[in-house]
């Protein structure tokens, strides 16, 4: 009989949680919770990002300044990735979420408060360091409260946030700065990041067997109530796992997944750059795309983050195979992107197609690069059980470091070939690359760790 008595029962921690009575869906609550603040800091992020070339004119300080104070929400990305994945895993993603949402927020007054070039390098330093510790965080809380089953469709759930917020920023955030001030602006974002504080620290805990609204059935369903004999077969099927091909696997394919990811900033930002500094200028000529164009790459991504955890998700549960789920997914939208990158390339060599078909290419080339984000993320989890965030945290700076490498790289490119389409080609070479290293040493169902 003991082989079926629930460990909680043996648990006097446990008994003393306090779960709830009747069955609950609280965790996807907690998915809302997560959802809604990373677009109010995507929308924040937005805000001070368009206030610049105001804040620029009102001080009299030169245009070249800007680049420095978006180097500045960078590089604060950059720095904080790292560290607060390692403070994820070691205390909870609760402390790291409300530290986050307190720089950004010290950041937006800052901001809004400032005079001087150097007070507002230092208050898009915090906004950039609050940015770099929230998808650590999310991943951590993804991990905690949801099942093997439900990472993938909850990732692209609350990611789809990121890009639906910028094509939102993109398209409205000019007329609010124009209608309150961008001072105003910067203080309501800060105003609306603060309000978002109270509501996590009441619904959210590190350890969903301490709340008191989930029942027990759901943390059954999340995979954190396990009976004795469910823990005894997976202790013998660790044993019996050949720990050599764990050993190999783990890091290849972990290696696999980080080139996958720098791939991705790297596609990302030189797409999302030239079509903001080559495309875009000439689009604001036309009555038809000019209202729209700004946003709608985003827009069109955010969707396509969704489907992509949905569909990875929906292959573990009907195939059962990581490799089935996971990286014939990631393979797929990178394939994809490859070929809408290609179609990108002969058009801007040509010259010839219309606007319209171009902003079509650049939206579809931006919305299957990210598709496989919530997919990428949610490998980690699957590989990196007990430090999923220090990892992400790791991919996430060598992401946005070939992101930042991206326009520097292409324009040397550019100035040495003197042909357009010649960055496009190392584009496309980085793109085949991470086919084949994805092919070769991308298997998470021999580096699941047990």
């Amino acid at each position: 009989m003991l082989c079926f008595q629930p460990v909680e029962a043996m648990n006097p921690i446990s008994r003393a949680t306090g779960l709830a009575p009747i069955e609950t869906r609280f965790r996807w609550v907690i998915l809302c919770v997560l959802f809604s603040f990373v677009l109010i800091v995507t929308l924040a992020h937005s805000a001070i990002a368009q206030a610049l070339d105001p804040f620029l004119f009102e001080t009299d300080l030169a245009d070249e300044h800007r680049g420095l104070l978006l180097a500045g929400l960078g590089l604060g990305f950059i720095i904080a990735s790292l560290p607060a994945g390692l403070v994820c895993d070691g205390y909870g993603a609760r402390r790291v979420f409300m530290t986050a949402a307190l720089l950004v927020a010290a950041g937006m007054l800052l901001g809004g408060l400032s005079t001087r070039l150097s007070t507002q390098l230092i208050a898009c330093l915090l906004v950039g360091f609050g940015t770099g510790a929230i998808l650590p965080a999310v991943i951590r809380s993804v991990a905690d409260w949801f099942s093997p089953h439900e990472h993938a469709f909850v990732l692209g759930s609350v990611l789809a946030a990121l890009p639906f917020g910028l094509g939102i920023a993109a398209l409205l955030m000019p007329w609010i700065i124009a209608f309150t001030g961008w001072r105003p602006t910067l203080w309501g974002a800060a105003l609306l990041v603060l309000a978002w504080l109270p509501l996590w620290t009441r619904l959210y805990t590190d350890d969903p067997a301490q709340s008191s609204r989930v029942s027990r059935s759901e943390l059954q369903r999340i995979g954190r109530l396990m009976t004795v004999r469910e823990r005894v077969q997976q202790q013998k099927a660790a044993v019996a796992e050949p720990r050599r091909s764990i050993a190999f696997f783990a890091p290849a394919t972990l290696f696999a997944n980080t080139w996958a990811f720098m791939a991705l900033g790297f596609a990302l930002f030189f797409t999302a750059i030239w079509f903001d500094q080559r495309l875009l200028p000439h689009i604001a000529t036309s009555s038809r795309l000019s209202s729209w164009a700004p946003g709608l790459p985003w827009l069109i991504a955010a969707p396509l983050i969704w489907l992509g955890g949905f569909i990875s998700d929906r292959r573990l549960q009907t195939m059962g195979w990581l490799r089935q789920a996971r990286t014939a997914v990631i393979l797929a939208s990178t394939l994809l992107a490859t070929i809408a990158l290609a179609c990108l390339a002969a058009a801007a060599a040509t010259g010839a197609p219309s606007q319209t078909f171009l902003v079509s290419l650049i939206c579809a080339a931006i919305g299957l690069i990210v598709s496989a984000l919530p997919v990428l993320c949610a490998t980690i989890i699957d590989i990196s059980k007990r430090n999923p965030a220090a990892v992400l945290g790791f991919s996430l700076a060598a992401s946005a470091g070939a992101g930042v490498a991206a326009p520097v790289v292409s324009h040397w490119i550019g100035e040495r070939t003197g042909h357009p389409a010649s960055p496009f080609l190392l584009l496309l070479a980085i793109q085949l690359a991470t086919v084949v290293v994805l092919l070769v040493l991308h298997k998470p169902d021999h580096a699941a760790s047990r």
